[in-house]
């Protein structure tokens, strides 16, 4: 089954709100597979969204306010088929961080 794991630098804005958004179309299409997000530091581990980004969900219909922050681990490139980064930095935080034996796909969301 696929699993989508997005991350963005503090999990609470953009990875949220991508995971949000794929959850949607995926139940729309009657889809099953995974969707997670994380973040690369681990300064709002536990948090839950920015105030924005909960607005910005609820606005097309969703809500994140359950979501918590948590920081992207090795095992996450063994247990996920893709891992999305939504900008180059995190890209590069991930390569660093991506092991030999990593299952997952590594990329960066289209048009960041």
């Amino acid at each position: 089954m696929p699993a989508v794991l997005f991350v963005c630098l503090g999990n609470i804005c953009r990875s949220p709100l991508a995971e949000a958004a794929l959850r949607l179309k995926a139940t729309e299409r009657g889809l099953n597979f995974e969707i997670d997000s994380a973040g690369t530091g681990d300064w709002h581990v536990g948090a839950a969204p920015d105030r924005r980004a909960q607005a910005v969900a609820r606005r097309h219909g969703i809500d994140i306010g359950a979501y918590r922050a948590r920081q992207v681990t090795v095992q996450d490139f063994r247990h996920f088929t893709h891992v999305v980064a939504l900008d180059t930095q995190n890209l590069a935080a991930l390569r660093a961080l991506q092991p030999a034996d990593a299952r997952a796909e590594l990329t960066l969301l289209p048009g960041c």
